[in-house]
């Protein structure tokens, strides 16, 4: 293929293109034309439905996503950083390891040893 047959076919594609975008926006001022009182009532509710519906899946996906990142890290005050876990920890084992913190161990050690570290 030539540059110059390149050149015509981008131009044949373009054109294309506009002749299907002017084709959807004539559908949309008709589908508008015959609509108008329904669309004017309907829009708003439909909104305002669409925007409870998505704040409420926005809000319980943050919360699922900040229990699982809990779930998965604990971090270490002294050093500043997380350690990622294999699992969570059972109670008995929260209470070792604060037991073990306790008489200075270092949290990375003691997750270590206990292998819960990933």
């Amino acid at each position: 293929m030539t540059k110059e047959e390149f050149k015509m076919e981008v131009k044949n594609k373009k054109a294309e293109f506009k002749a299907w975008c002017h084709g959807k926006v004539i559908q949309a001022r008709v589908f508008w034309n015959e609509n108008r009182d329904y669309i004017v009532v309907l829009a708003p509710i439909v909104c305002g439905v669409g925007g409870k519906v998505i704040s409420s899946v926005d809000r319980k996906h943050r919360i699922n996503e900040e229990k699982d990142l809990k779930e998965r890290y604990i971090y270490d005050r002294s050093l500043g950083c997380y350690y990622e876990l294999k699992r969570q920890p059972k109670p008995s084992e929260y209470l070792e390891i604060d037991r073990r913190r306790r008489n200075g161990e270092p949290l990375g050690r003691i997750l270590q040893g206990m292998r819960l570290l990933k």
